[in-house]
C-alpha cells in the first residue's frame, strides 16, 4: 500500500467573531499603543526612540485600545474555485506504476470540458469547491456555516486494483469527508479552520506605534492517496493454503481423509 497527502488552503474570508469588551484588541481593527487602564496592558509599549518621547517609555500602563469598528469581508469566490490533482501510485512489489491522467477516459477534450461529479465525471480530476461543499454537507444551514466558519475537508483517493484483468479497470475513486466538528454547536472551541495574523506599523510622522488584527476564515483541503493491487500467483496461493492447514494442525485429517478414500475405492474397484 502506498499513501500520500498534500494540504490545499482556499481562504474565504477576513472578519471577527470577538465582542466589544474592553478587555481585547478587536480583530481587523487598527489599535493605538497607548491607554491609561492597567487592567487592559496587554503588551509592552513599543514607540519609536525620540528624545520627545523618553518619559513615556517610562509609563507602565501603556497598552493596545480599540479606535476603529471591526468589519468583515466575504470571498463568495472562493466557492468558484478549482483545484486540479494530478498525481500517481506506484506499486514497487508488482513493477506498476498509474497515473490518474494516463487513462483510456481522459482526453485533451475531457479534461477542458469536465468538472467532478459523481455521477457524470466521475474520473475528472477538476473539483471546484462549490460542488465539494455540497457533496459533503447536504444540510443547508450547516452548508452556509461551513463557508462562514471554515472547514476541514479531505479529498481522499483511492486504488483498489485487480491486476488479472485489463489495465483500465485500474481507476482512482474519490471520496469526500469533513473532519472538523459538526454540528458547530456542538464545538466547545472556536469553530472550523481559521487562524490570527497582525501587522504593525508607524503612522507618517508618528512615533505611536499601530496594528492590525486579521483573522481568517478557510476551507483547509487535505488530499490523501491510498494505493491497494493484487494479482494471482499459483505459488503464494499453495503456499498460503499449506500455511493455513499447517497452522490449524489439520493436514493431518486431510491427509487421513485422502487415504481412506483411496483405500476405499481400492477395495469397492478390485473387490467386485
Amino acid at each position: 500500500d502506498d499513501c500520500f497527502t498534500l494540504i490545499v488552503t482556499a481562504d474565504i474570508g477576513e472578519r471577527s467573531n470577538i465582542t466589544n469588551s474592553q478587555e481585547y484588541s478587536s480583530l481587523f481593527n487598527t489599535s493605538i499603543h497607548t491607554c491609561s487602564h492597567e487592567s487592559r496592558c496587554i503588551l509592552p509599549p513599543f514607540y519609536r526612540h525620540d528624545n520627545e518621547y523618553e518619559n513615556i517609555l517610562n509609563n507602565e500602563t501603556l497598552c493596545w485600545f480599540k479606535v476603529l469598528p471591526t468589519y468583515e469581508r466575504l470571498n463568495y469566490q472562493a466557492l468558484d474555485y478549482i483545484i486540479f490533482i494530478k498525481h500517481f501510485v506506484e506499486f514497487t512489489q508488482l513493477g506498476l506504476v498509474r497515473h490518474n491522467l494516463l487513462s483510456d477516459i481522459i482526453t485533451t477534450d475531457y479534461l477542458n470540458t469536465c468538472e467532478y461529479d459523481p455521477d457524470k465525471y466521475p474520473s475528472c480530476p477538476k473539483f471546484r469547491i462549490l460542488k465539494i461543499l455540497q457533496i459533503i454537507e447536504t444540510n443547508p444551514h450547516e452548508y452556509e456555516l461551513m463557508f462562514f466558519y471554515g472547514s476541514l475537508i479531505e479529498i481522499r483517493i483511492t486504488w483498489k486494483c485487480n491486476l488479472d484483468r485489463h489495465l483500465k479497470y485500474c481507476e482512482p475513486v474519490y471520496e469526500f469527508q469533513r473532519l472538523d466538528i459538526k454540528p458547530y454547536e456542538a464545538n466547545p472551541y472556536d469553530p472550523g479552520s481559521n487562524f490570527l495574523t497582525s501587522r504593525h506599523f508607524f503612522l507618517p510622522n508618528s512615533h505611536e506605534l499601530h496594528r492590525i488584527h486579521t483573522q481568517i476564515y478557510k476551507l483547509q483541503i487535505i488530499v490523501s492517496v491510498t494505493g491497494e493491487a493484487g494479482k494471482f500467483d499459483l505459488f503464494q496461493t499453495t503456499t498460503s493454503i499449506g500455511s493455513f492447514l499447517g497452522i490449524f494442525g489439520t493436514g493431518s485429517i486431510v491427509c487421513d481423509l485422502i487415504a481412506t478414500f483411496l483405500n476405499n475405492f481400492k477395495r469397492v474397484k478390485y473387490g467386485n
